[in-house]
């Protein structure tokens, strides 16, 4: 996590330094300003997301939970 703080540490200062203006000024004209940065940093935590792991963990899962309410008889 903190490679990940250092890697966008600029990003995140602006994004506090627009939340600060907004609050102290009473102005809306940095909304812009954080919609932008955090989509800059939503769209690179997206990207570093290992989707063929997820994809195996949701699987499972579901497999785990089909077993648990599949009626299994015991006449063959």
């Amino acid at each position: 996590m903190l490679f990940l703080i250092m890697n966008y540490f600029l990003l995140y200062t602006l994004n506090t330094l627009a939340i600060l203006i907004e609050l102290v000024y009473d102005s809306s004209r940095f909304i812009l300003v954080n919609s932008i940065v955090l989509s800059i940093i939503a769209y690179e935590y997206i990207m570093m997301i290992d989707w063929n792991e997820v994809k195996g963990v949701l699987k499972d899962t579901k497999n785990t939970i089909e077993n648990a309410f599949t009626y299994k008889s015991e006449v063959t």
